[in-house]
Parts: structure tokens; sequence; C-alpha cells
């Protein structure tokens, strides 16, 4: 039997052991297999908000979502890949 949805979680307290880097290579080899990709930056360094979008400022963010009751924005990246911001 084949998982219809499929949670993937990556973190570790300690700093520069690669999970950003993870993040955004696992995230961007599912969507080029086919696979629909919602990457969710809760970093608030944003490393993987700015490595995917070069945006250090997005306008709205998992912050808004959380705190204001905003909906969740979404950012498409490329085909199959999109990501919730962090700020």
């Amino acid at each position: 039997m084949v998982a219809k949805n499929l949670t993937i979680a990556i973190g570790n307290q300690k700093g520069g052991v690669g999970k950003t880097t993870s993040t955004a290579c696992i995230g961007a080899a599912l969507a080029l297999r086919g696979k629909r990709v919602l990457l969710v930056d809760l970093d608030a360094q944003q490393n993987l908000t700015f490595t995917l979008t070069q945006n250090e400022d997005p306008e709205t963010s998992i912050y808004d979502t959380l705190v204001k009751d905003q909906p969740l924005p979404i950012v498409p990246i490329r085909e199959n890949l999109d990501l919730v911001p962090a700020s």
C-alpha cells in the first residue's frame, strides 16, 4: 500500500548540521519526481526562505498565520514545489 500523503520533518537543535540544505535538496528531488511538495520554514533565521527565494523580507510569512490568524502564505517556487516562508 502506498501512502497518499507523507509528512517529513527535519529538525535538530544543533546548528550547522545541514538541516536547510537537506530540506531544500530533498524537497527539490521529490518535486522533480512529480511529487507535490510544500516546504514550511519555521526557522527564525529564515535560511530556507532566503535560499529558495533570495528574499529576506517576504510580505507574509508563517508568523502571520500563527500569530495574526491570517491564511497560510504559499509561495510557488517551481513546478510541484511550494514554500511557506519564515520572517
